[in-house]
């Protein structure tokens, strides 16, 4: 297998600007204080946004399956939170959108992930596949922000504070015209 790639201060710089833009700032408390922690805890954010074409050992694929569980989860618990009236039918068929690919496609784009992405050849030219490749990173991208924010100790939080002001705009455009979702 390759080497990963150490990471050059413009890649640091280039991850923290992203989580920032997240709303992952200094006093989010995202990042650990300790500066070999706050290290790990960036390279973890670059592996999610590693893509597997890039042919690196550490890529997106195990950060994209930890995220998949945690985004059911936190949106889970975040309709029943929000929306404690709706039934169980409309709150599992309104899951199932707040954590489709074309959700984390477009939320992808909203939060400009693609810029900070490391692509393969083969996925940087495929155009058709780019909403695929965009969901599959941003779900990698939740699993990195769990992770970082203390997995079972506080991820969770990190991940819903980050995903909740998102999952109300379009909870509320779906509930407004479910039929056209």
């Amino acid at each position: 297998f390759p080497s990963c790639p150490a990471m050059t201060p413009q890649r640091r710089q280039q991850l923290l600007a992203f989580l920032e833009s997240l709303g992952f700032d200094a006093a989010s408390g995202l990042l650990p204080s300790d500066p070999a922690a706050a290290g790990a805890a960036l390279e973890t954010l670059d592996e999610a946004l590693t893509h597997s074409s890039t042919g690196l050992p550490r890529h997106h694929d195990r950060l994209e399956f930890l995220g998949d569980a945690v985004l059911r989860l936190a949106a889970a618990e975040f309709l029943h939170r929000e929306h404690p009236g709706l039934g169980v039918g409309d709150t599992s068929a309104l899951r199932a959108q707040l954590v489709s690919d074309r959700w984390l496609s477009e939320l992808a784009c909203s939060i400009a992930l693609e810029p900070v992405l490391r692509l393969g050849p083969m996925a940087t030219g495929d155009r058709a596949g780019r909403a695929t490749v965009l969901a599959e990173c941003c779900e990698a991208l939740v699993g990195a922000i769990y992770t970082v924010g203390g997995g079972p100790w506080g991820g969770l939080e990190a991940v819903q504070r980050w995903l909740a002001p998102h999952w109300r705009g379009s909870a509320a455009e779906l509930l407004a015209d479910p039929a056209r979702h």
